[in-house]
């Protein structure tokens, strides 16, 4: 928790080298999991770090 993951080291545990997903697939993947995971109205658990990233944990 508190970590920055670059979108290149989701990327390389996600998905293959072979597999060159647009840019914009990672930011619907993350989309999709806030939905699954975030309750409304409660804490957010996925960060977006503007030009580094994502943190995971709640905010600080």
């Amino acid at each position: 928790p508190g970590q920055i993951l670059t979108h290149e080291q989701i990327h390389k545990y996600l998905w293959s080298e072979a597999e060159k997903p647009s840019s914009n697939v990672l930011a619907a993947q993350i989309r999709l999991l806030r939905r699954k995971i975030e309750a409304p109205r409660e804490s957010v658990l996925i960060h977006t770090v503007y030009g580094r990233g994502y943190r995971f944990g709640e905010a600080n």
